[in-house]
């Protein structure tokens, strides 16, 4: 069992600080089941790879890979995942071809024997399920029943110090609205298809070009989906043996309350303040039911240059610049992080609604790393080589551009009982522009990112609102036209140093040592803004109003310029 989760919302004529105040609960949830659980699985892993020459310029890999996995067992039998057993086999491929050619233009572009190599390769790699979901805090099915339970009330007149009233759980079968999560019984381990193709040319300087072509395609990767969603119209199956007098069973809802702000519409209304969610659920001995299927998928492809310089007149170094694109319907299934979501948000969309760019997509990156050792005082011998002798100079620089992030609408327009309901969009140019720029404008007295993307740019808005009345589509499954991730964030531009000096102690080779090292993170102290306030309308006062604080910045994605030192003995 856990303590339970109070929401606080804005309800009649009272904004959220002000019901919060008046200890008035929108909704409170809490899980019931056993405290802990021994789960139990079984892997078999074979693998078998062999390499074959053809020619001398010419060379094959060909592998396999077999796994089984078990399905989870829990030891008591108190949990049933839900899910079974999965194997698969995974081919492996890969070549690498290093050509002849001579004379010509060819010739020239691969100069001498061996410098010029052409790799490419094919792989199909399997996640695991167990691990990355069941495992997690999260979506879990430990608070199924008859075991478990998760209870959401939306009482308005619940006590905030007692909100289950005379509830008391037993285990069995459940005698309120509870929440389950449903595995799909053909659940699979997801898997990606990877493949490449590489140039690889020597070059002078002991250094060495390699040109790349990099794409995968992850294929069955998990997704969450609300299965018992609300509808409207709908007549409530609530049973009657359930407590509470918000569960209406057998009123029928199929009008919306001409007051879109009425805390407390008649029965058979909902109303924005009081959408009634539970009871217009389709199966009403449940509340939502959390479907976790393979319905999510990536694609992701590259064009990647890296080179590389192998230590020689003191200096090693790499450069690599990657160009990309990541699309999916869903980039992670337990957090996303702030601006995305796994979650399907449309049931009549369905995973194609939250078709995007990955929340992971950087279109554009370039990284640089070197280490140079000074020249002077190599044999660190008499007192002024052991002075400036033995010191070098390393760092790393990172640009890249920002990731995309979602504008919300800020509340459920499709009265479904799933938030994340997106705007509609009323100015196309402002699409995937980045919101960047926390610092203040000195003219407006507010932060640039404010107005990089201005509110005007969707619908609802100030100006087509001025009567509060907002877009209310019961039943529809509307989202808005507004797509998934298309805004940016603040982009990369990091530098990072470190001095390093070492001074021989005694002894030869692996002698004794003494390491002096200086750190500088971040070394310009470049600030990286963190996610601006994507929500469009805020809800926390009465009648709702535009976000006013729509892309105000509060958050940084990195840290303030560090700096450390360190002394090492090293031998």
């Amino acid at each position: 069992m856990h303590r339970g989760f109070w929401t606080f919302n804005a309800a009649g004529a009272f904004s959220t600080v002000e019901n919060f105040a008046r200890g008035v609960v929108q909704t409170y949830q809490q899980g019931f089941g056993p405290k802990y659980n021994g789960y139990r699985t079984t892997e078999v892993n074979l693998y078998v790879q062999d390499q074959f020459r053809v020619s001398p310029t010419f060379s094959l890999d060909l592998g396999a890979r077999f796994e089984y996995v078990g399905n989870p067992t829990e030891v008591n039998n108190l949990v049933d995942l839900g899910y079974g057993a999965d194997s698969y086999i995974e081919p492996r491929f890969g070549f690498a071809y290093a050509p002849n050619w001579q004379d010509g233009l060819l010739g020239a572009i691969a100069g001498e024997q061996g410098n010029l190599v052409v790799r490419g390769g094919y792989g199909i790699f399997h996640g695991r399920i167990f691990q990355s979901i069941f495992a997690q805090g999260g979506v879990t099915v430990r608070f199924n029943p008859p075991q478990g339970a998760t209870l959401t009330f939306a009482n308005p007149e619940m006590s905030v110090a007692n909100p289950l009233g005379n509830y008391v759980f037993q285990p069995g079968p459940p005698t309120a609205q509870v929440v389950l999560v449903s595995p799909d019984p053909g659940l699979r381990n997801p898997y990606t298809q990877q493949w490449n193709l590489t140039l690889e040319r020597a070059l002078p300087w002991d250094s060495g070009l390699s040109i790349s072509y990099l794409g995968n395609r992850g294929i069955g990767f998990i997704q969450y989906d609300a299965r018992n969603r609300a509808q409207f119209p709908v007549t409530s199956t609530v049973p009657t043996t359930y407590a509470g007098t918000a569960n209406f069973p057998g009123v029928r809802f199929d009008q919306i309350d001409p007051n879109l702000f009425n805390a407390n519409p008649a029965p058979g209304f909902i109303s924005l303040s009081q959408l009634r969610t539970n009871p217009r659920r389709p199966d009403g001995r449940y509340g939502a039911i959390f479907g976790i299927s393979n319905n999510a998928w990536t694609y992701y492809n590259a064009l990647q240059a890296f080179w590389t310089k192998r230590l020689s007149q003191g200096l090693s170094a790499q450069l690599s610049y990657t160009w990309s694109k990541n699309i999916d319907t869903g980039s992670e299934a337990t957090f996303v992080g702030a601006g995305d979501t796994n979650f399907l948000i449309s049931e009549t969309l369905g995973p194609k609604g939250n078709r995007g760019p990955s929340r992971l997509d950087q279109p554009q990156r370039f990284v640089a790393s070197y280490t140079y050792q000074f020249p002077f005082g190599k044999g660190q011998s008499g007192f002024v080589g052991h002075l400036i002798g033995g010191r070098e100079m390393n760092g790393t620089v990172t640009l890249g551009y920002g990731n995309p992030v979602t504008v919300v609408l800020g509340y459920d327009m499709n009265a479904d009982g799933i938030g994340g309901d997106r705007p509609y969009l009323a100015d196309p140019s402002v699409l995937f522009r980045s919101m960047d720029n926390a610092r203040v404008n000195p003219e407006t007295g507010r932060q640039f990112s404010m107005d990089q993307v201005s509110t005007s740019a969707f619908f609802p808005n100030a100006s087509n609102v001025p009567n509060r009345s907002y877009p209310f589509l019961p039943g529809t499954g509307a989202v808005g036209s507004l797509g998934r991730n298309t805004f940016r964030l603040h982009g990369q531009k990091n530098f990072d140093m470190a001095f390093v000096k070492n001074t021989k102690i005694f002894g030869k080779d692996r002698g004794h040592e003494l390491q002096f090292r200086a750190e500088i993170y971040n070394l310009f102290n470049r600030v990286q803004f963190g996610a601006p306030n994507l929500t469009l309308i805020d809800t926390s006062v009465a009648g709702y109003r535009i976000n006013p604080n729509f892309g105000q910045i509060r958050a940084l994605n990195n840290t303030p310029r560090n700096m450390q030192m360190m002394l090492r003995y090293q031998f």
